[in-house]
């Protein structure tokens, strides 16, 4: 259980803090970084070199995107037991 926790972390999908905000009021800390970094630091990740000066941009972002699905939905918004913080 969560009921004596001041910090959860979950890679999961968005709907697990649904559930446990039924029980609890959640603070969720969104991560809001410059678009650049993130997307440099997504590269890092998959362990890709960037090429600024390809012929196909998108394809070399696409390249480095990781995705998680379900991660985030702005239902969390509207849930008013949960406040999202960034």
């Amino acid at each position: 259980g969560f009921d004596d926790c001041d910090y959860i972390a979950l890679e999961h999908n968005y709907e697990i803090w649904m559930e446990i905000a039924q029980d609890w009021p959640l603070e969720l800390h969104v991560p809001c970084r410059d678009p650049l970094e993130h997307l440099m630091s997504q590269c890092n990740f998959k362990f890709r070199e960037f090429n600024c000066e390809a012929e196909d941009i998108e394809n070399e972002v696409k390249s480095c995107m990781v995705h998680i699905s379900n991660r985030f939905n702005s239902e969390l918004e509207h849930d008013t037991s949960i406040h999202l913080k960034c």
